[in-house]
């Protein structure tokens, strides 16, 4: 039997915005109808409950060479009450991209990625590398000295950063300086990073600012029913996969082979 790759996408935001309806949609038969292919409707794909913890959806994409790897999108709860455990699946879980999801309908849920969500990934990913770093050192001052040293860079680092950001909202506007932290954080991502915007069909034109091109980012505003034949994600999710597969290390997970080689 083939070894299957796995490709890990974690897919946030806000609650109810769309989220399970883009993953359950993206794992849905392609090539076929939505509606012919399983007799689904765009109200059928978002007919589920409100994500507790993380649900995990699953689609097999198909390589050269009867080669085949598996994608799973892993849907955090978006709602306020897990925002202490999610963190345990944007350090723990060893993803190879991001889709940020919010709704076209609801201001707010745009304004979260930005002031929310992705700050939460960043500073999930810097811990990651921290800890990683820590664990090289091995005698216990060097480990003590620097931990000490960091949490006073940070301390005197983000007194700066919040009399400068006062500054700057008082004689600019929060909206533009909100816009450049993201730009800001955007470029300290390691993974590829996709904005969707659901429910453009409910969204009658508004909000067009959310299809400016940010850089380092795939933006695009899509619905349950155009989800599949959106180029855009497709071609997030091709750039995940062949970026995996180019860095080949030792992160990549495999399933053992159901029969014996023997």
């Amino acid at each position: 039997m083939e070894v299957i790759e796995r490709v890990r996408i974690l897919v946030l935001g806000d609650s109810q915005v769309g989220k399970s309806t883009l993953a359950r949609a993206l794992c849905l038969v392609r090539r076929q109808p939505l509606s012919r292919a399983t007799g689904m409707d765009e109200a059928s794909i978002a007919d589920e409950g409100p994500t507790l913890g993380c649900r995990i959806h699953c689609r097999v994409e198909e390589l050269p060479g009867k080669r085949c790897i598996l994608v799973e999108f892993w849907e955090v709860g978006g709602a306020p009450r897990f925002d202490k455990a999610r963190g345990l699946f944007l350090r723990r879980s060893g993803f190879d991209g991001v889709m940020f999801v919010h709704d076209l309908t609801w201001r707010q849920s745009r304004a979260n990625i930005r002031r929310i969500w992705l700050p939460e990934l960043v500073k999930a990913e810097e811990d990651t590398d921290r800890c990683a770093r820590d664990k090289e050192d091995s005698p216990e001052t060097i480990h003590h000295t620097r931990s000490s040293l960091w949490r006073m860079m940070d301390a005197m680092f983000l007194r700066f950063l919040k009399l400068a950001r006062t500054f700057v909202i008082n004689f600019i506007g929060d909206d533009l300086l909100e816009k450049g932290d993201e730009r800001r954080l955007l470029r300290r991502c390691r993974k590829p990073v996709a904005i969707v915007g659901m429910k453009s069909d409910l969204s009658n034109g508004f909000h067009l600012s959310s299809r400016t091109a940010l850089p380092g980012a795939t933006s695009t505003n899509t619905s349950a029913m155009a989800v599949q034949s959106n180029a855009k994600l497709a071609g997030f999710l091709k750039s995940v996969i062949e970026i995996k597969r180019r860095i080949g290390d030792s992160s990549v997970q495999r399933d053992t082979p159901l029969e014996d080689s023997a």
